[in-house]
């Protein structure tokens, strides 16, 4: 200690010299690590390519990464099953393209600034991995798993419904940046066709709602059957569009009391043109989470993009959403650009629902955004003929509730059929002595 004291001038130094000696040899292992060792970046894309075409070269699959479950409906059980999956995650570890080694990480860029981004890359010595090829080689082999995931020899049915939520759906507050949480995204009717995770022991068109809504299940009035043909004719006019230099793309926006039918229908015309149902929660998002999650969905087109109650977020250009008290809440410019921005990607159905159209601003309104706006009025009594009919399945007693209950919405008519026919359905022989007497009682529930 008291050589320590005595030339601590002396050792202060030799530390220096030692630090800035430590400083050189790390420039020139790095010098020589650039001689010897090649770092190619990759975007997210191709380094997920790249991923699955040298693990499917390995000797055995791969076990590591991050797995995960989550509940499904599958379409043949009919029922909610838990389906596990492998998350998409590069992480570092070692592969082999024949004998020849290669290291594939992942790193952060410009950590804890808004520009944060996830940076892709593999690493060989030089001389030994001809890259060009590898990569020419991993894009074939990802375009035929691709094409075995969704295709292979099952028919593919891209219908699935994706729920778009942002920040504000968790009430995760922004930072002094701005910098937007966590997006929830969630698919709870079938597997994204624009997921890059890899479902274990499930194909993609296994999973999906079974449901089988048609045409013939609707109660659809004249009107309502000339839309449905219109979206045919719009969904079977691709060529047409592009030989006479228009988007290929449509507005539709649906006015009318609650339970006339907008989302039924909406619904019913996706499944039917086998369409990825993207559901905008506008009330949660930031300008820049719009602007995200749009562009997701602009992914799976063709696709159909469904904002329903836009009057419960915007009165005329006013956000009154609760998600607006946030910093940061969606403004009205935002998402008019994004409906009908510079760039209009094809194949987009866009669907905006509203119970008060006069809350609707004419920017968002007007022909480009909307470019048909389609009347949900009460359904006559020929529609309410239809749904009880075939709800009950006999034509006298369907008469006789349609007569009960009076000028009611679809949604009364087919909630009060439903009881009716479980409560035949399950009626004991005691208790029936008239099986073909409704339980008049039961339908005037129904509030007028």
């Amino acid at each position: 200690m008291d050589i320590i004291k005595n030339h601590w001038e002396f050792f202060a130094g030799l530390i220096a010299i030692l630090a800035g000696a430590w400083g050189r040899v790390k420039q020139l292992g790095s010098w020589l690590a650039s001689v010897f060792v090649v770092t190619c970046k990759a975007d997210p894309d191709l380094a997920r390519a790249l991923q699955l075409f040298l693990e499917h070269k390995q000797a055995k699959p791969p076990v590591s990464g991050q797995y995960s479950m989550d509940q499904f409906p599958i379409r043949a059980e009919r029922a909610m099953r838990w389906v596990a999956y492998r998350d998409w995650v590069l992480a570092p570890k070692f592969y082999f393209y024949g004998w020849r080694p290669l290291r594939g990480a992942t790193s952060k860029v410009n950590q804890g600034t808004s520009s944060e981004k996830t940076e892709y890359t593999f690493s060989f010595v030089r001389g030994t991995v001809p890259w060009a090829e590898l990569v020419e080689r991993a894009a074939e082999y990802y375009n035929v798993h691709q094409h075995e995931l969704t295709h292979s020899r099952w028919k593919t049915i891209r219908h699935c419904i994706v729920h778009h939520h942002g920040s504000a759906f968790l009430g995760i507050e922004r930072d002094k940046d701005n910098k937007p949480g966590t997006v929830y995204r969630s698919v709870m009717t079938g597997w994204d066709p624009n997921s890059k995770d890899i479902l274990i022991g499930r194909r993609p068109h296994e999973l999906g709602s079974w449901s089988t809504a048609n045409p013939q299940t609707l109660a659809l009035s004249p009107e309502l059957q000339r839309v449905s043909v219109e979206i045919d004719r719009f969904m079977n006019s691709r060529e047409w569009y592009e030989e006479h230099g228009l988007t290929w793309r449509r507005g539709f926006g649906f006015r009318g009391d609650p339970g006339t039918g907008k989302t039924s229908f909406a619904r019913e015309q996706a499944q039917k043109h086998d369409l990825p149902v993207h559901v905008m929660d506008l009330a949660s998002m930031s300008n820049q989470e719009l602007r995200q999650e749009w562009k997701k969905a602009l992914e799976s087109a063709p696709c159909m993009i469904l904002i329903e109650d836009i009057d419960a977020v915007f009165h005329g250009r006013v956000n009154v959403s609760k998600g607006s008290a946030l910093q940061g809440g969606l403004t009205f410019d935002t998402l008019l650009n994004v409906v009908d921005g510079i760039d209009r990607t094809p194949g987009v159905l866009l669907v905006i629902s509203t119970n008060h159209p006069e809350h609707v601003d004419a920017a968002l309104a007007r022909a480009g955004r909307i470019d048909r706006w389609v009347d949900f009025p009460a359904l006559g009594i020929a529609e309410r003929r239809l749904i009880a009919c075939r709800i009950l399945g006999d034509t006298e007693l369907a008469e006789r509730v349609i007569r009960e209950l009076g000028d009611v919405s679809g949604a009364d008519v087919q909630e009060a059929c439903t009881r009716l026919a479980l409560e035949r359905l399950f009626a004991t022989p005691e208790s029936d002595d008239e099986p073909e007497r409704p339980r008049l009682e039961l339908v005037r529930e129904v509030p007028k």
